[in-house]
């Protein structure tokens, strides 16, 4: 009920005249405070916010309450980041251990908050903690407006700087060059300026001499900053290494936005991660712990001299897998490609299962295979400067290669697969329960095509005890047809300029034979007329217009024998650059004697830029009528 007059008819008071008196009776409707906490950091800022309403219909003025905190808390009130909306004076209470305000409004039907922003220093023992403030006492009005607090109290919880050391793998193979991981939050405003950690090793452990890996992130939106320390420039004594950081940047709150109204506040702390190789000799669990000097996270005028944390590492003695591989679809046309499916090492006992081990498996094809480059279509694949591919996948590769630094110092979990220019050896990075993609193979010899992975191929890119115990072999029945595969070579010229056709073909017959070719081309494409060259046999080319087409004879293959045939044309564009495709049908190269023709299209592509404009002097004087454009292979322009 808001402030309204009620009347009311009382009984008679006057005996003698018998009339009643009419009388107004004002009732008043309280308000409400509301008070709430945050979730900040220690060294950092954290607030308490009271809001409060008035339902009544006339303004309450006069405001005046102090919101208190514990003299033992290293809390200070925050005058430039404290606000109030209710109009009044907000200052600090003595000590700055609270804020006050006097003097505020709260419209009717209303409402209004005061912010008090605190600045927290620090604490010891946990990461977090949960403070109580209480709702205050003596709220007064001048307006006589009584406030009902509807929360007593309100916690702030409060996150402290972190220092953990985690295994970067749970559980490793003997002899491994694996890391331990030093995870380091700053949630302060200050950075942590020049801060030595030191990492103690078990006995059965051993540092690895490679430079200290350093990782900092302050938003996720941003870059990390990496850099790294050389490993002569920490000190190791005994089990102990020990290293000075560089500064690590404090977490800076959005002082544009006021202390309330922060947009992911509680989530990005600045987080470094060093990673300091170790390796391990012997089986077991052994624990690791890790210092660093004055953290900031602590209670008192005095930090701790050291922050220790402590974490487990465990190894496991020459653990043994097997690797499987089949071909998909098992039979196949000579011509066609099959997937190469190889899976990822399995443990032989469930005693190494969850053992982070990563081999090296190099996959050799057998005459009449080859990788199908042109059948990457999954996405992952990129081809590199050198004419290999490669596919990553998995976190955390930080190069574009297969680098088993990579592997080593930062535990990749993923796979991937290093295909040789040639296109005839495979890579393999590979542990348990990795991924491994499908490989498309092309098969260009008929027969029973067997491929063999020895175990004398596989190895571990960590130095660990582990090994694949087994050989792993896959077949594929391959019928006999004719292989027909297009290119261009250079597949870019300019208008006009001259590049060769390649058609390689594979007679994949148990009978010698004379392959009949023909490739369509596109309307920009046309023969030179020189002679078409690659192959054994009496070559004869004939180009028609109708069907625009070029059509090879003549050219004389023995059983699962292979040629390139060179077709030299020219290609023209217009002032556009130009991508013409070449397509060349299934049953368009045949071989008559076994009655076989390719069973697969086959395409190929050329991109054509525009050729550049030449701009010529003429014999006079430099004129627009002097001037001549001429465009190579098409003529000149005059400007008249």
């Amino acid at each position: 009920m808001r402030n309204n007059q009620v009347s009311t008819d009382f009984l008679p008071t006057n005996n003698d005249t018998g009339t009643a008196t009419l009388a107004a009776l004002n009732v008043q409707t309280a308000g409400n405070l509301t008070l709430t906490g945050s979730t900040g950091y220690y060294l950092n800022e954290v607030y308490i916010k009271a809001t409060v309403t008035n339902p009544s219909a006339t303004d309450m003025t006069g405001m005046d309450f102090d919101l208190p905190w514990g003299s033992f808390l290293p809390f200070t009130f925050n005058p430039a980041r404290s606000y109030s909306t209710c109009g009044g004076t907000l200052s600090a209470l003595p000590g700055g251990k609270g804020g006050s305000l006097r003097g505020g409004t709260v419209p009717s039907d209303g409402e209004c908050k005061v912010v008090v922003a605190i600045t927290p220093g620090s604490v010891t023992g946990e990461a977090s903690t949960n403070v109580t403030i209480f709702a205050p006492d003596g709220f007064t009005t001048t307006s006589g407006h009584r406030v009902n607090s509807v929360s007593g109290s309100t916690l702030i919880n409060l996150y402290g700087n972190t220092l953990f050391v985690t295994a970067a793998a749970p559980k490793v193979a003997t002899g491994a060059r694996t890391a331990r991981t030093i995870s380091i939050t700053n949630y302060a405003a200050q950075p942590i300026v020049n801060r030595r950690v030191s990492l103690s090793i078990a006995p059965q452990e051993a540092f690895v001499p490679r430079d200290i890996d350093v990782s900092c992130l302050a938003n996720p939106s941003d870059t990390p900053t990496r850099y790294s320390i050389p490993y002569s420039a920490a000190t190791v004594s005994g089990r102990t290494l020990s290293v000075t950081l560089r500064d690590i940047p404090g977490f800076n709150i959005d002082q544009s936005r006021r202390a309330d109204e922060q947009l992911g506040y509680f989530v990005y702390p600045t987080r470094c991660e060093v990673l300091v190789g170790v390796q391990g000799a012997s089986a077991g669990t052994f624990s690791n712990s890790v210092t660093m000097e004055d953290l900031a996270n602590y209670y008192g005028p005095t930090p701790p001299a050291v922050l220790t944390r402590s974490g487990t590492a465990s190894y496991v003695e020459s653990p043994t897998y097997t690797i499987n591989k089949t071909f998909s679809p098992q039979t196949v046309y000579a011509g066609q490609t099959t997937n190469l499916q190889v899976t990822a090492p399995t443990p032989t006992s469930t005693a190494y299962s969850g053992t982070n081990t990563r081999f090296r498996v190099v996959d050799v094809l057998p005459t009449g295979m080859q990788v199908d480059t042109q059948g990457f279509t999954q996405y992952g694949w990129r081809q590199l400067s050198d004419g290999s591919w490669v596919y990553l996948y998995g976190y955390p590769y930080v190069t574009t290669t297969l680098d088993p630094t990579c592997d080593e110092a930062r535990s990749c979990t993923g796979t991937g697969v290093i295909v040789s220019p040639d296109s005839k050896t495979l890579t393999y990075y590979t542990g348990e329960g990795a991924y491994v993609p499908d490989v498309p193979i092309l098969v260009t010899t008929f027969g029973d095509l067997i491929n063999t992975i020895p175990t004398a191929q596989t190895s571990t890119v960590d130095s660990s005890s582990a090994s694949i115990v087994a050989d792993t072999s896959a077949s594929v029945k391959v019928l006999p047809s004719i292989v027909a595969r297009a290119f261009y070579g250079p597949n870019r010229i300019q208008s006009g300029q001259t590049t060769n056709l390649s058609m390689l073909v594979v007679n994949a017959n148990p009978t010698r034979d004379t392959v009949r070719v023909r490739v369509p081309l596109p309307a920009d494409v046309t023969p030179t007329g020189a002679p078409v060259t690659g192959c054994a046999g009496t070559l004869t080319q004939t180009f028609t217009t109708s069907p625009r087409e070029v059509v090879i004879t003549g050219a004389t293959l023995d059983p699962n024998e292979q040629c390139t045939l060179q077709i030299p044309v020219t290609a023209r564009t217009g002032r556009n650059a130009s991508t013409l495709t070449t397509i060349v049908p299934a049953g368009y190269v045949t071989a008559p004697v076994s009655n076989t023709g390719n069973q697969v299209l086959t395409s190929a592509v050329l991109s054509v830029d525009p050729a550049p404009l030449c701009v010529a002097r003429g014999a006079t004087q430099i004129t627009p009528q002097a001037l001549r454009l001429t465009s190579p292979g098409t003529g000149q322009l005059a400007i008249e």
